[in-house]
């Protein structure tokens, strides 16, 4: 990038500064030279990258495809029961939605509005699970089962609470509009957005105030929708209430893991194995899957049974039985094949330690000289005395 002899962004920054030593004057600003020459570099710098692009893409995307081909030919069967599943749930809401549309607006139900809205969002979700998971993302795919949960909660929550709770959850969109809406104008400046006008907020907080005199100022948290029929108002008693309680730690774990930055996903993702736990996955992994498959699959479940139970048939509840029989294939399909690679990879990790020891022992004198001239970092975590400890080999 630099020079024939040495491409890379060091041989540019030795090459500049040689030409600085031979060109600069004594009377010459020295602060204004060493900032064209960064000027100098980032350009070449860039222009180096762009010049490489497409051939670092197309070795890119070579390896990628590649890698989701092998992915696909080890899961094919779950990921294809998984899909099925998707697209039969997605012919099932459109089915009910068809049939009960005209009723519906006759009754002006709003129940079933909701819950035709919120199963159709539950599909596209799990169309984006699907996605991540054919990709060899299963810790980005259990993050958006989050989501797909938190509908199932809801509308569950609304098929047992009825035309209230749905009336309160369409209106409460005004509120998270004008939270929404304070917290932008707080740093419009900075962001450089399209400015929120006076009059826009005046009108956002007069809608936002006369909703609260009507339903009191529990209206106003996240969940402020259903805080007629919940005390605290938090997403767990929702969840209590829908009989939904028992996925809590797992609602947490996804919050934790694989949506927060703290500890727990900093140092636990799904995609890393045992005997890989302290490493950071930077690329897709083959493995993690099952849980954010399966759980999924029983959230697109629950929100298609809320669906269907709400103005239920003979026909539904036939369909509604098919997708618990898809379910259970999906729950065992995923473990199974989980179960297949685990050992295939113990094997294979076997074999390798075989083959690397026998190599040490063949090279024993030079194996000794490399492990001295590494220091690994130790990390020791003391939770009596709250005390983290780092070192190397020596400490």
């Amino acid at each position: 990038m630099a020079t024939d002899d040495d491409p890379s962004l060091q041989g540019l920054i030795e090459e500049k500064l040689e030409e600085i030593a031979d060109e600069l004057d004594d009377d010459e600003d020295v602060d204004e030279v060493v900032s064209d020459l960064f000027d100098d570099l980032v350009e070449a710098n860039y222009e180096g990258l762009m010049d490489h692009r497409d051939t670092m893409l197309e070795d890119w995307r070579e390896e990628m495809n590649g890698f989701e081909d092998r992915l696909y030919d080890d899961w094919q069967e779950p990921i294809d029961l998984f899909e099925s599943f998707i697209v039969f749930s997605l012919e099932l809401g459109q089915m009910y939605s068809r049939d009960r549309q005209e009723a519906a607006m006759d009754d002006e139900d709003l129940v079933h509005l909701v819950l035709v809205k919120l199963h159709a969002r539950a599909c596209l979700i799990a169309r984006e699970i699907l996605a991540l998971i054919k990709q060899g993302y299963a810790d980005g795919a259990h993050a958006r089962w989050r989501s797909i949960h938190e509908v199932a909660v809801v509308g569950e929550f609304l098929r047992q609470t009825g035309q209230e709770t749905a009336k309160r959850f369409m209106l409460h969109q005004a509120i998270d509009d004008y939270h929404q809406a304070v917290a932008y104008r707080n740093e419009q400046d900075t962001l450089r957005g399209e400015p929120i006008s006076d009059e826009t907020m005046e009108e956002l907080e007069q809608r936002r105030e006369k909703l609260l005199d009507h339903y009191g100022s529990g209206f106003d948290g996240t969940w402020g929708w259903a805080s007629h029929e919940i005390e605290r108002g938090r997403f767990k008693d929702i969840e209590e209430h829908a009989g939904y309680g028992q996925f809590y730690p797992y609602y947490k774990f996804a919050s934790k893991a694989n949506i927060h930055s703290g500890a727990k996903g900093t140092f636990e993702q799904l995609a890393t194995s045992d005997r890989y736990r302290l490493s950071t996955p930077t690329a897709p992994a083959n493995l993690g899957f099952t849980l954010p498959a399966t759980h999924a699959a029983r959230s697109l479940f629950q929100i298609t049974m809320a669906l269907l139970l709400h103005r239920p048939n003979e026909e539904y509840m036939v369909q509604l039985l098919t997708a618990r029989e898809f379910l259970e294939d999906i729950e065992h399909a995923f473990p199974e094949v989980r179960a297949t690679i685990e050992q295939r990879d113990e094997e294979m990790w076997d074999e390798y330690l075989d083959e690397y020891l026998s190599d040490i022992e063949d090279n024993l004198d030079e194996f000794v000289e490399e492990m001295d001239d590494f220091t690994p970092p130790i990390v020791e975590i003391d939770l009596e005395d709250f005390e983290v400890h780092v070192g190397g080999k020596d400490s």
